[in-house]
């Protein structure tokens, strides 16, 4: 697999069909890592009103799909980390043909793409906020490959607001800066996919 390294991004995996059924953990960053939702202190985050529009916003997307479930969540300054579960054996292809460009329904995409929408349309109502850009473009997505990698991912989730200052995310992190994040992707990597 190839690694973009001008904008630290790796791309999907060109083999693997992001509307099976599986175990995803999934990044989407604010546009320009500006800090909009919030601020950590003392190891927890007191979320802003954007903030809080991203809580409800993400609760109401699951019940909104239920072929979809929500494991674990942060939400961050300027980033949301989670864990999403795609169940059901009739999750995948429908066996149409889509259009170039076209998202897979019920995918780790068509999910993200709509929870970008709906979150933006609802900061975008503040008073100050009309046409804001909210998100970068892109988001990072990781196929869980073991329950130890799942476990160790749940526990960078849950520890995440207590190492803030350490975030690759955090604004004043160096460019291109690492964290144990990555050795958590790249070693999970190194496992088989799942059947």
């Amino acid at each position: 697999m190839k690694t973009n390294k001008s904008h630290g991004h790796t791309p999907r995996l060109t083999y693997w069909d992001y509307s099976r059924p599986g175990w995803y953990f999934i990044t989407i960053c604010t546009h320009q890592r500006t800090c909009f939702f919030g601020d950590i202190s003392g190891g927890s985050i007191t979320l802003s009103e954007m903030g809080t529009i991203v809580e409800e916003e993400l609760q109401r997307s699951f019940e909104l799909r239920p072929e979809l479930r929500l494991d674990s969540f942060v939400i961050m300054p300027n980033h949301l980390h989670l864990i999403v579960i795609i169940d059901g054996p009739d999750t995948g292809s429908l066996g149409y043909q889509r259009q170039p460009g076209q998202r897979e329904p019920r995918s780790v995409s068509s999910f993200v793409a709509a929870l970008k929408a709906a979150i933006t349309a609802k900061i975008r109502a503040l008073p100050g906020c009309t046409g804001l850009q909210v998100w970068q473009e892109r988001f990072h997505d990781h196929v869980i490959r073991t329950e130890g990698s799942l476990n160790a991912i749940r526990q960078y989730i849950v520890d995440n607001p207590l190492k803030w200052e350490l975030d690759k995310f955090h604004p004043k992190a160096r460019p291109g800066s690492r964290d144990e994040l990555d050795l958590l992707i790249e070693t999970d990597s190194l496992n088989p996919l799942p059947e």
